[in-house]
């Protein structure tokens, strides 16, 4: 909550001073806040009074300013730590999202790795059952046995999944 009071103080300051709304809007702001505090004889430690203090001032823009001049060596540096911050958690992020990619890449999930080994058994065992089915009703007298079109489409999947299992064990790229 606090972290946000800052926040929003510095929003207000950065309208007049950039680099020093940017300090106070950041980590560690309070410290920062102090000076701006100090230049305006509000509170230190209370960010809504710095801020009322800040609107009800006529020279308040030109104090800002002043003071970010003043300090403008030491809030480019905190501008840039920020910015490094920044970058060092964005590369932190990426790297993570690349090594869960490679990781996966490499072995798979479970749901990745089983899925169409699992379609082509169930294509094979319902084709196998709709055939024995069929042709144990046509032994018995009812009709005329598993018709070769829906063997086709139950047998399918089991064929086309086992026919490029041996295209990838041959082509030198690996099992799939």
């Amino acid at each position: 909550m606090m972290a946000e009071i800052w926040k929003t103080l510095g929003q207000q300051v950065a309208k007049f001073a950039p680099l020093l709304g940017g300090a106070i809007g950041g980590p560690g702001g309070a410290a920062i806040g102090q000076l701006v505090a100090s230049a305006f004889g509000a509170p230190a430690d209370d960010p809504r009074a710095i801020a009322a203090a800040v609107q009800q001032d006529p020279q308040a823009a030109a104090k800002l300013r002043e003071l970010e001049l003043r300090h403008r060596e030491r809030l480019e540096e905190l501008a840039l730590e920020r910015y490094r911050a920044g970058l060092d958690a964005e590369s932190a992020r990426h790297a993570q999202a690349q090594e869960t990619i490679r990781t996966e890449a490499r072995y798979g999930t479970d749901y990745v790795k089983e899925t169409r080994p699992r379609i082509a058994r169930m294509s094979f065992y319902s084709g196998a059952a709709y055939a024995m089915a069929m042709e144990a009703a046509k032994l018995a007298g009812f009709g005329a046995g598993a018709d070769t079109a829906l063997l086709g489409v139950l047998f399918g999947p089991v064929g086309f999944y086992m026919t490029m299992r041996t295209l990838d064990a041959f082509s030198g790229k690996g099992k799939s």
